[in-house]
């Protein structure tokens, strides 16, 4: 099952096309973002997430950047999507939907105390981020977070 969000289809589409007048990054980032209309918004050691204006997230690895794939709502995914979100929400501020809410059955995070980021680790090391995606809870334990 696909990862999708509920966000405004415009936002998406005009933050994709300011993403693609101003790119500077890699080249296969660019090359994904223009052939699959999709927003760039997460890259970590292993690829680069994608934002589309259906709301879907998809993913590249630098490895393969050929296979443009989607990404899964269950373990281990659907907690680096739910950071990813976070982060993003934030350098992203004009797409509606992107910021994770939190479920009542939400967890703080124990990594960061709640706080959305790594005492005495973030401050100086600004790429270093929190598992919960600097929102300072982590997405509520249920069955639907794993695969059947």
């Amino acid at each position: 099952m696909q990862q999708q969000i509920v966000v405004d289809a415009l936002e998406v589409e005009l933050a994709i096309a300011e993403y693609l007048a101003q790119a500077d990054e890699q080249v296969e980032v660019q090359a994904a973002a223009r052939r699959h209309n999709a927003l760039p918004f997460w890259r970590d050691v292993g690829g680069c997430l994608f934002l589309r204006p259906d709301g879907t997230i998809w993913s590249m690895g630098w490895d393969t950047p050929e296979l443009f794939e989607p990404v899964s709502d269950f373990k281990p995914d659907r907690g680096v999507v739910h950071a990813a979100r976070g982060y993003a929400s934030k350098e992203f501020p004009s797409i509606s939907g992107l910021e994770p809410q939190r479920g009542p059955a939400a967890v703080p995070c124990l990594t960061c105390d709640g706080k959305g980021n790594i005492a005495g680790v973030t401050d100086k090391h600004p790429n270093v981020k929190c598992s919960c995606g600097g929102l300072g809870w982590l997405p509520e334990p249920s069955s639907a977070n794993t695969e059947p």
